[in-house]
């Protein structure tokens, strides 16, 4: 009989733990990603990425928290960025949040979390000075990016939330620097146009 109550007792506990562990796990998650400007212009465009990573679970034992970024039609100068100037995250924390590589032949960015992930601690991270690449039309914008945020089932209770896309398209920019532009009327259904411009590259036409 007290074999069973001790056999019953141990069973209890050990559902308490197992119950006590699934619910005390991190759930990093994806939020207000954009891509600015929309559209974007090319050739000659840049463009910048914007989101949150937050954490609205408990707080992750180890620093086992990813997030891949996988650039289309993207990508930096020479394919190489510099933290702080091209990449950078809030609140600024010493050492930095974040450990950042670019594979250049995927056009994939990855930024490994240093250290833990705080219970409810919140980045917010920007990528800038993104080159467009390639165009991509209204119907079908392609410019922009997959976000996706690796970790281990044990410490992300969820995983709708680990995956977010943003595109936009590209528009051009007339290769016209104007100095001054006038209009004036002169009769019901005639007008005067006036202009001096200070460059004009690339561009049949104009006049």
């Amino acid at each position: 009989m007290k074999k069973n109550i001790l056999s019953y007792i141990l069973s209890a506990a050990m559902c308490l733990m197992l119950a006590f562990s699934c619910f005390a796990q991190a759930n990093p998650s994806l939020t207000s990603v954009t891509i600015s400007p929309a559209p974007v212009v090319y050739p000659n465009g840049t463009a910048k990425l914007t989101f949150s990573l937050y954490n609205d679970g408990d707080a992750t034992s180890s620093s086992s928290v990813r997030v891949q970024i996988g650039l289309q039609k993207l990508d930096f100068t020479n394919s190489m960025f510099n933290v702080g100037t091209d990449i950078t995250s809030t609140p600024v924390e010493s050492p930095a949040p974040f450990t950042w590589s670019y594979n250049a032949t995927t056009k994939t960015l990855t930024g490994t979390l240093n250290g833990n992930f705080a219970q409810f601690a919140s980045y917010n991270v920007e990528i800038r000075n993104l080159n467009v690449t390639a165009a991509s039309d209204m119907a079908n914008p392609t410019v922009g990016c997959n976000i996706n945020i690796v970790a281990p089932t044990a410490v992300n209770s969820s995983n709708l939330d680990d995956n977010v896309s943003t595109f936009t398209y590209t528009t051009t920019v007339i290769p016209v620097g104007l100095l001054s532009f006038e209009a004036s009327k002169l009769g019901d259904c005639e007008s005067k146009v006036t202009w001096a411009s200070t460059e004009e590259i690339n561009f049949d036409y104009y006049q």
